[in-house]
Protein backbone atom coordinates (compact mmCIF):
# COMPACT_ATOMS: atom_id res chain seq x y z
CA UNK A 1 0.00 0.00 0.00
CA UNK A 2 1.35 3.39 -0.93
CA UNK A 3 1.95 5.53 2.15
CA UNK A 4 0.10 8.83 2.31
CA UNK A 5 1.95 11.46 4.34
CA UNK A 6 -0.42 13.94 5.94
CA UNK A 7 0.19 17.44 7.41
CA UNK A 8 0.29 17.50 11.25
CA UNK A 9 2.93 17.61 14.33
CA UNK A 10 3.91 14.53 16.36
CA UNK A 11 6.11 13.60 19.28
CA UNK A 12 7.95 10.78 20.98
CA UNK A 13 6.49 8.09 23.19
CA UNK A 14 7.64 4.65 24.29
CA UNK A 15 5.56 1.56 25.04
CA UNK A 16 7.55 -1.21 26.75
CA UNK A 17 10.50 -1.12 24.38
CA UNK A 18 14.06 0.06 23.91
CA UNK A 19 15.78 1.94 21.11
CA UNK A 20 18.92 0.54 19.58
CA UNK A 21 21.37 2.03 17.13
CA UNK A 22 20.54 1.12 13.56
CA UNK A 23 19.39 -2.49 13.57
CA UNK A 24 18.51 -3.72 10.11
CA UNK A 25 15.21 -1.99 9.25
CA UNK A 26 12.24 -4.37 9.26
CA UNK A 27 9.72 -4.64 6.46
CA UNK A 28 8.02 -1.25 6.21
CA UNK A 29 4.30 -0.68 5.72
CA UNK A 30 5.08 1.80 2.95
CA UNK A 31 7.53 4.42 1.80
CA UNK A 32 8.64 6.55 4.74
CA UNK A 33 9.28 10.27 4.39
CA UNK A 34 12.98 10.19 5.26
CA UNK A 35 13.22 13.99 5.15
CA UNK A 36 11.36 14.13 8.47
CA UNK A 37 14.48 12.79 10.17
CA UNK A 38 16.84 15.72 10.93
CA UNK A 39 20.02 14.08 9.72
CA UNK A 40 21.30 11.20 7.67
CA UNK A 41 18.49 8.64 7.59
CA UNK A 42 21.13 5.92 7.56
CA UNK A 43 21.60 6.82 11.24
CA UNK A 44 17.91 6.64 12.13
CA UNK A 45 17.49 4.83 15.51
CA UNK A 46 15.15 2.00 14.57
CA UNK A 47 13.41 0.70 17.72
CA UNK A 48 13.41 -2.89 18.83
CA UNK A 49 10.50 -4.20 20.86
CA UNK A 50 10.86 -6.11 24.11
CA UNK A 51 8.38 -8.87 24.93
CA UNK A 52 4.94 -7.32 25.47
CA UNK A 53 3.92 -8.24 29.04
CA UNK A 54 0.52 -6.51 28.92
CA UNK A 55 -2.35 -8.79 29.98
CA UNK A 56 -5.25 -6.31 29.98
CA UNK A 57 -7.72 -5.70 27.18
CA UNK A 58 -8.54 -2.02 26.69
CA UNK A 59 -11.89 -0.69 25.47
CA UNK A 60 -12.76 1.81 22.72
CA UNK A 61 -15.85 3.97 23.27
CA UNK A 62 -17.09 5.53 20.04
CA UNK A 63 -19.37 8.50 20.77
CA UNK A 64 -21.46 9.50 17.74
CA UNK A 65 -22.39 13.10 18.36
CA UNK A 66 -23.24 16.53 16.92
CA UNK A 67 -22.80 20.14 18.00
CA UNK A 68 -26.53 20.77 17.47
CA UNK A 69 -27.61 17.68 19.42
CA UNK A 70 -29.04 18.86 22.74
CA UNK A 71 -28.58 15.52 24.50
CA UNK A 72 -25.05 14.93 23.22
CA UNK A 73 -23.21 16.87 25.96
CA UNK A 74 -24.59 14.52 28.63
CA UNK A 75 -23.49 11.52 26.56
CA UNK A 76 -20.03 13.02 26.09
CA UNK A 77 -19.78 13.49 29.86
CA UNK A 78 -20.63 9.81 30.33
CA UNK A 79 -17.86 8.76 27.94
CA UNK A 80 -15.32 11.12 29.50
CA UNK A 81 -16.18 9.94 33.03
CA UNK A 82 -15.73 6.32 31.94
CA UNK A 83 -12.29 7.19 30.59
CA UNK A 84 -11.36 9.00 33.82
CA UNK A 85 -12.65 6.19 36.05
CA UNK A 86 -10.83 3.52 34.04
CA UNK A 87 -7.71 5.50 33.18
CA UNK A 88 -5.42 3.65 30.80
CA UNK A 89 -8.07 1.03 30.02
CA UNK A 90 -10.83 3.03 28.30
CA UNK A 91 -10.35 5.45 25.41
CA UNK A 92 -12.91 7.67 23.67
CA UNK A 93 -13.28 8.35 19.96
CA UNK A 94 -15.63 11.29 19.39
CA UNK A 95 -17.24 11.00 15.97
CA UNK A 96 -19.31 13.87 14.59
CA UNK A 97 -21.72 12.07 12.30
CA UNK A 98 -25.23 10.74 12.16
CA UNK A 99 -26.09 7.31 10.75
CA UNK A 100 -26.24 8.72 7.21
CA UNK A 101 -23.31 11.10 7.58
CA UNK A 102 -23.71 14.83 8.01
CA UNK A 103 -27.22 15.45 9.27
CA UNK A 104 -29.02 18.32 11.01
CA UNK A 105 -27.08 17.81 14.24
CA UNK A 106 -23.76 18.17 12.38
CA UNK A 107 -24.75 21.14 10.20
CA UNK A 108 -22.33 24.10 10.18
CA UNK A 109 -24.09 26.45 7.76
CA UNK A 110 -25.31 29.09 10.21
CA UNK A 111 -23.86 31.06 13.14
CA UNK A 112 -22.71 30.27 15.71
CA UNK A 113 -22.32 26.69 14.43
CA UNK A 114 -19.84 27.43 11.66
CA UNK A 115 -17.08 24.97 12.57
CA UNK A 116 -17.05 21.79 10.51
CA UNK A 117 -16.52 18.86 12.87
CA UNK A 118 -17.24 16.29 10.17
CA UNK A 119 -14.59 14.54 8.10
CA UNK A 120 -14.55 11.65 5.63
CA UNK A 121 -13.29 8.99 8.04
CA UNK A 122 -15.83 9.83 10.77
CA UNK A 123 -18.68 9.73 8.28
CA UNK A 124 -17.42 6.44 6.83
CA UNK A 125 -17.29 4.82 10.29
CA UNK A 126 -20.78 6.07 11.17
CA UNK A 127 -22.26 4.78 7.91
CA UNK A 128 -20.52 1.45 8.44
CA UNK A 129 -21.94 1.02 11.95
CA UNK A 130 -25.39 2.13 10.75
CA UNK A 131 -25.28 -0.48 8.00
CA UNK A 132 -24.57 -3.43 10.27
CA UNK A 133 -27.32 -5.93 11.09
CA UNK A 134 -28.73 -5.09 14.53
CA UNK A 135 -27.03 -1.69 14.20
CA UNK A 136 -29.13 0.22 16.72
CA UNK A 137 -27.68 3.46 15.32
CA UNK A 138 -30.86 5.47 14.89
CA UNK A 139 -29.51 8.96 15.59
CA UNK A 140 -27.41 11.03 17.97
CA UNK A 141 -26.28 10.49 20.62
CA UNK A 142 -25.39 6.82 20.27
CA UNK A 143 -22.23 4.92 21.05
CA UNK A 144 -20.46 1.65 20.38
CA UNK A 145 -18.28 -0.16 22.91
CA UNK A 146 -15.38 -1.78 21.06
CA UNK A 147 -17.96 -2.41 18.28
CA UNK A 148 -19.25 -5.44 20.15
CA UNK A 149 -22.92 -6.41 20.29
CA UNK A 150 -24.61 -5.43 23.55
CA UNK A 151 -28.30 -6.23 24.07
CA UNK A 152 -28.35 -7.17 20.38
CA UNK A 153 -27.14 -3.76 19.19
CA UNK A 154 -23.80 -2.37 18.02
CA UNK A 155 -24.76 1.22 18.91
CA UNK A 156 -26.89 2.18 21.88
CA UNK A 157 -27.80 4.96 24.31
CA UNK A 158 -25.30 6.43 26.77
CA UNK A 159 -27.07 4.98 29.81
CA UNK A 160 -25.83 1.53 28.70
CA UNK A 161 -22.21 2.48 27.97
CA UNK A 162 -20.84 1.86 31.45
CA UNK A 163 -22.39 -1.60 31.79
CA UNK A 164 -21.16 -2.64 28.33
CA UNK A 165 -17.68 -1.31 29.08
CA UNK A 166 -17.47 -3.07 32.43
CA UNK A 167 -18.54 -6.35 30.82
CA UNK A 168 -15.53 -6.20 28.49
CA UNK A 169 -13.12 -5.05 31.19
CA UNK A 170 -14.21 -7.77 33.60
CA UNK A 171 -14.12 -10.52 30.98
CA UNK A 172 -10.69 -9.24 29.90
CA UNK A 173 -10.46 -11.45 26.81
CA UNK A 174 -7.19 -10.17 25.32
CA UNK A 175 -6.91 -11.58 21.80
CA UNK A 176 -4.44 -9.12 20.26
CA UNK A 177 -1.63 -7.27 22.02
CA UNK A 178 -0.22 -3.93 20.85
CA UNK A 179 2.77 -1.75 21.61
CA UNK A 180 4.17 1.29 19.86
CA UNK A 181 7.03 3.77 19.68
CA UNK A 182 6.74 7.30 18.29
CA UNK A 183 9.97 9.15 17.49
CA UNK A 184 9.29 12.88 17.11
CA UNK A 185 11.60 15.54 15.70
CA UNK A 186 10.52 19.14 16.37
CA UNK A 187 13.07 20.41 13.83
CA UNK A 188 10.97 18.95 11.03
CA UNK A 189 7.63 18.67 12.87
CA UNK A 190 7.71 15.05 11.83
CA UNK A 191 7.46 11.68 13.47
CA UNK A 192 8.08 8.03 12.80
CA UNK A 193 5.49 5.68 14.26
CA UNK A 194 6.43 2.05 14.91
CA UNK A 195 3.82 -0.51 15.94
CA UNK A 196 3.96 -4.18 16.88
CA UNK A 197 0.78 -6.30 16.82
CA UNK A 198 0.81 -9.76 18.40
CA UNK A 199 -2.16 -12.03 17.62
CA UNK A 200 -2.65 -14.09 20.79
CA UNK A 201 -5.79 -16.00 19.76
CA UNK A 202 -4.86 -18.76 17.33
CA UNK A 203 -8.48 -18.92 16.15
CA UNK A 204 -8.23 -15.46 14.62
CA UNK A 205 -7.29 -15.12 10.96
CA UNK A 206 -4.72 -12.28 10.74
CA UNK A 207 -5.76 -11.69 7.14
CA UNK A 208 -9.14 -10.67 8.52
CA UNK A 209 -7.71 -8.17 11.01
CA UNK A 210 -7.07 -4.50 10.34
CA UNK A 211 -4.65 -2.20 12.18
CA UNK A 212 -6.00 1.33 12.61
CA UNK A 213 -3.84 4.38 13.43
CA UNK A 214 -6.18 7.27 14.19
CA UNK A 215 -5.15 10.87 14.76
CA UNK A 216 -7.14 12.81 17.38
CA UNK A 217 -7.37 16.41 18.52
CA UNK A 218 -7.45 16.42 22.33
CA UNK A 219 -9.89 19.31 22.66
CA UNK A 220 -11.28 22.42 21.03
CA UNK A 221 -13.65 25.11 22.33
CA UNK A 222 -16.64 25.65 20.04
CA UNK A 223 -20.38 26.28 20.54
CA UNK A 224 -22.66 23.41 21.58
CA UNK A 225 -26.45 23.35 21.69
CA UNK A 226 -28.08 22.37 24.99
CA UNK A 227 -31.66 21.48 26.01
CA UNK A 228 -34.16 24.29 26.48
CA UNK A 229 -33.86 23.92 30.25
CA UNK A 230 -30.19 24.92 30.17
CA UNK A 231 -29.09 28.27 31.67
CA UNK A 232 -27.07 29.28 28.60
CA UNK A 233 -28.29 32.21 26.44
CA UNK A 234 -30.34 30.75 23.57
CA UNK A 235 -29.42 27.35 25.07
CA UNK A 236 -25.97 27.57 23.47
CA UNK A 237 -22.75 27.06 25.40
CA UNK A 238 -20.23 29.13 23.44
CA UNK A 239 -17.34 27.82 25.54
CA UNK A 240 -18.08 24.12 25.29
CA UNK A 241 -15.01 21.84 25.33
CA UNK A 242 -15.25 19.21 22.58
CA UNK A 243 -12.87 16.35 23.43
CA UNK A 244 -11.10 13.43 21.75
CA UNK A 245 -12.04 14.35 18.19
CA UNK A 246 -11.26 11.83 15.46
CA UNK A 247 -9.68 13.71 12.55
CA UNK A 248 -8.24 11.08 10.23
CA UNK A 249 -6.63 7.68 9.87
CA UNK A 250 -2.94 7.68 9.04
CA UNK A 251 -3.16 4.35 7.28
CA UNK A 252 -6.07 4.27 4.89
CA UNK A 253 -9.79 3.71 5.23
CA UNK A 254 -11.82 2.30 8.12
CA UNK A 255 -10.18 -1.13 7.67
CA UNK A 256 -6.64 0.24 8.08
CA UNK A 257 -3.79 -2.11 7.22
CA UNK A 258 -4.39 -5.85 6.98
CA UNK A 259 -2.15 -8.12 9.05
CA UNK A 260 -0.60 -10.05 6.18
CA UNK A 261 2.55 -12.18 6.23
CA UNK A 262 4.74 -9.55 4.58
CA UNK A 263 4.62 -7.56 7.84
CA UNK A 264 5.72 -10.48 10.02
CA UNK A 265 8.91 -9.94 12.04
CA UNK A 266 9.82 -12.74 14.46
CA UNK A 267 6.24 -13.99 14.55
CA UNK A 268 4.64 -10.58 15.18
CA UNK A 269 3.33 -7.92 12.84
CA UNK A 270 5.46 -4.80 12.51
CA UNK A 271 4.31 -1.54 10.90
CA UNK A 272 6.18 1.72 10.33
CA UNK A 273 4.70 5.09 9.36
CA UNK A 274 5.98 8.62 8.95
CA UNK A 275 3.85 11.66 9.66
CA UNK A 276 4.05 15.44 9.68
CA UNK A 277 1.70 17.93 11.32
CA UNK A 278 0.83 21.51 10.51
CA UNK A 279 -1.76 24.04 11.67
CA UNK A 280 -4.45 24.00 12.95
CA UNK A 281 -3.20 21.01 14.96
CA UNK A 282 -0.40 20.98 17.50
CA UNK A 283 1.56 18.18 19.11
CA UNK A 284 0.59 19.16 22.65
CA UNK A 285 -3.13 18.97 21.78
CA UNK A 286 -3.16 15.67 19.92
CA UNK A 287 -2.79 11.92 20.31
CA UNK A 288 -3.02 8.63 18.45
CA UNK A 289 -5.40 5.77 19.12
CA UNK A 290 -4.06 2.53 17.71
CA UNK A 291 -6.37 -0.47 17.56
CA UNK A 292 -7.05 -3.77 15.80
CA UNK A 293 -10.49 -4.52 14.36
CA UNK A 294 -12.04 -7.74 13.04
CA UNK A 295 -13.30 -7.03 9.53
CA UNK A 296 -15.99 -9.73 9.78
CA UNK A 297 -17.41 -9.29 13.28
CA UNK A 298 -16.49 -5.55 13.49
CA UNK A 299 -15.14 -6.06 17.03
CA UNK A 300 -12.21 -3.96 18.26
CA UNK A 301 -9.95 -6.40 20.11
CA UNK A 302 -7.55 -3.97 21.76
CA UNK A 303 -6.65 -0.26 21.72
CA UNK A 304 -3.70 1.78 22.99
CA UNK A 305 -3.07 5.52 23.16
CA UNK A 306 0.11 7.40 22.28
CA UNK A 307 0.28 11.00 23.48
CA UNK A 308 2.63 13.30 21.62
CA UNK A 309 5.31 14.71 23.93
CA UNK A 310 8.41 16.68 22.88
Amino acid sequence: MKKIIYSLTLVAALWSCDKVENPYPPKQEGALNESLYPGDFANYPWPTFEENTNTERNVLVEDFTGHKCVYCPAAADTAHKLMEDKEGRVFVSTIHSGPTGEEAFQSYSSAPFTYNFTNPISIAIAKYIAGLPSSGFSGNPRGSISRKLYNNNFAFAANQWRAATMDLLNTNDLKVNLQAVVNYYPETQGAFIHIEADVLDENLDPNNLGLIVGFYEDSIIKPQLYPSTSPYPNHINDNYVHRDLLKLHLNGDINGTTLVDEYLVDGKYRFDYSYKISAPYTADNAHLLIYVVDKTTSEVYHVIKEKFKP
